[in-house]
């Protein structure tokens, strides 16, 4: 009656210990799936076979694709539209997943482009991709990214000012020259060639006083550097 009464005890302390075990990986899931619901970051956990396993609220916004719409997608599947910083077609065999699965290997800060079938736009996501392996063998590979759309925009609309304003520049009748904070010419016009009598290669990453004469460039030099420490304009 003792020895049955023991192994009665032992196995309820068992399946008390289980049962404690299960609910410490229930709060662990739990919360694994509360921080991955509330990351800015998009997250997407791929199979071997690159069918999708896992997506957090964030991927699915920046994707523009619901749950149901993502997971079992593979690589092939139509509505990916993947492209490169140029915008050209991303072949499959570049696609992040495939990259790592071809090298085992983690990928980092690779940009591309992505296009929207659902909102017909195109989003552009730095990413970065982990390839997770147990008992040497790839059972999963991990990818998040950020929406850098905006940056992206800002710099090309910033590159296009540029140009717009070298254009004007160049086309403007009065010698115009942009020196680094060294007094070395980064850029100079048509007028300021002709004005001085050099050609543009033969004025860029030269020192600003190669154009003055002898006598002046002490002083010219000392105003340069005096502007460049305060700021003000030297009238």
């Amino acid at each position: 009656m003792m020895t049955d009464s023991a192994e009665l005890l032992k196995t309820i302390e068992h399946l008390e210990a289980r049962v404690k075990a299960l609910e410490s990986r229930c709060y662990l899931n739990d919360r694994y799936t509360n921080l991955l619901d509330i990351l800015h970051a998009g997250v997407v956990v791929h199979g071997p076979d690159t069918s999708i396993l896992m997506v957090n609220p964030a991927a699915e916004k920046i994707l523009g694709l619901s749950r149901s719409q993502l997971l079992g997608k593979q690589d092939i599947d139509p509505r990916w539209h993947f492209c490169d910083v140029d915008g050209a077609p991303l072949a499959v065999a570049d696609y992040p997943v495939n990259q790592v699965i071809q090298t085992g290997l983690a990928i980092d800060n690779f940009m591309i482009g992505i296009s929207r079938p659902e909102k017909k736009d195109k989003v552009w996501v730095l990413i970065n991709a982990t390839p997770i392996h147990y008992l040497d063998e790839l059972r999963e590979i991990v990818i998040t990214f950020i929406d850098i759309t905006q940056t992206k925009n800002t710099l090309a609309a910033l590159r296009n000012s540029e140009v717009g304003i070298q254009n004007i520049i160049d086309r403007t009748p009065l010698g115009v020259c942009v020196t680094n904070n060294r007094g070395i010419f980064e850029s100079v016009n048509n007028a300021y060639c002709d004005l001085y009598g050099y050609g543009e290669n033969e004025l860029i990453g030269q020192h600003f006083t190669m154009v003055v004469p002898d006598a002046m460039k002490p002083l010219l030099s000392d105003l340069h550097d005096q502007f460049i420490q305060e700021g003000a304009e030297i009238r």
